[in-house]
């Protein structure tokens, strides 16, 4: 038994896949398992993982007969961890050669049931690596909560307004056995599942307050830049969300906070969806919304929160047409205009 293992979907990943691999094996925590799962790649990116393997009996091979999805190959490769603790890696991204020294440390110095790092972004195109960029995650929280906090210790939009990844993470698996948290299957969005239901389940999350792993942006050819109708997963992924918090009987705690994520991340999806499906996906996003009609009825929103208000109003009063004119329009009005 190793004491990390490291999960890797991939499918036709010939372009990244050695490099992602050579990362991992060069850890400075040497007592890693390196699970590649393939979903049934029409590449060369098996061939390229056999050959590695010669080097490093560390890495394992997972192949399926089909391709099921990426949350599916990474349960599968829960299941057949032999670690005590488990970290997922896109085979696009990057640790640095001390993230899984540092986070094994502090998540079993910390005896917590997960632990969180910061991340950095590397652009595609030019190589440049910035610290600081616009997401956010839980190391974004006050500094007093680094040390252990669950769900209950946050203000609940704390926890909602955040990028829902699951590699700046390290997980404790006898956790995510216990609690049954596993990935949707065969959808795009998973990593917002997995990741609410572990937040909400956890009874002791730490952070590690440093930055320890590469995000590749600006990859057009990535899965989070997917143009085709895959976008709309995120209708199924909201109602797996929603019911799960009201399965655990606190969503009536969080209403208000799963609100403000539904919308905003609504219009993320929205504007990521190639143009020839986005009507429709306005369509059913604004009858989704329509739950929310009594916010905007109400005038006190317009006050206490101006900004969920304007986003909701300007999505439930208009069409697909007339939402378009009034995004160009507030765009002309105020250049960091973001929806």
């Amino acid at each position: 038994m190793s004491e990390v293992s490291i999960i890797i979907p991939v499918y036709n990943a010939k372009k990244f896949i050695k490099e992602c691999l050579v990362n991992c094996m060069n850890q400075t925590f040497e007592d890693i398992e390196i699970i590649v799962v393939d979903d049934k790649s029409t590449d060369n990116t098996v061939e390229i993982i056999k050959s590695v393997m010669k080097e490093d009996s560390r890495i394992k091979l997972i192949e399926l007969d089909k391709n099921y999805r990426q949350g599916y190959a990474r349960n599968i490769a829960i299941e057949q961890a032999q670690s005590d603790y488990i970290m997922f890696l896109d085979v696009d991204d990057a640790y640095t050669n001390d993230c899984v020294e540092q986070l094994y440390k502090k998540i079993s110095e910390d005896d917590a049931d997960m632990t969180v790092c910061r991340f950095a972004t590397i652009d595609h195109n030019t190589g440049k690596v910035a610290n600081e960029h616009e997401f956010n995650n839980y190391a974004n929280l006050p500094v007093k909560l680094h040390n252990g906090f669950n769900w209950k210790d946050c203000v609940p939009l704390d926890l909602f307004d955040k990028c829902n990844v699951v590699w700046d993470k390290i997980y404790k698996k006898s956790f995510l056995k216990e609690k049954d948290i596993k990935f949707p299957g065969g959808m795009f969005c998973e990593d917002d599942v997995f990741s609410f239901r572990a937040i909400f389940r956890a009874e002791k999350v730490t952070v590690l307050n440093k930055s320890l792993v590469y995000y590749r942006i600006n990859r057009k050819d990535s899965s989070s830049n997917l143009k085709d109708r895959t976008t709309f997963d995120c209708f199924a992924m909201y109602k797996m969300i929603k019911e799960d918090l009201q399965n655990q009987c606190i969503f009536f705690k969080l209403e208000n906070a799963f609100m403000h994520y539904h919308i905003f991340s609504f219009l993320f999806f929205y504007k990521a969806v190639n143009k020839i499906y986005q009507k429709e996906f306005f369509d059913r996003m604004k009858q989704e919304l329509s739950i929310y009609e009594g916010f905007i009825d109400d005038k006190y929103n317009m006050v206490s929160d101006p900004g969920t208000y304007k986003v909701l109003n300007s999505i439930l009063k208009n069409n697909h047409i007339t939402f378009e004119i009034y995004r160009f329009i507030e765009k002309l009005k105020d250049k960091n205009f973001k929806y």
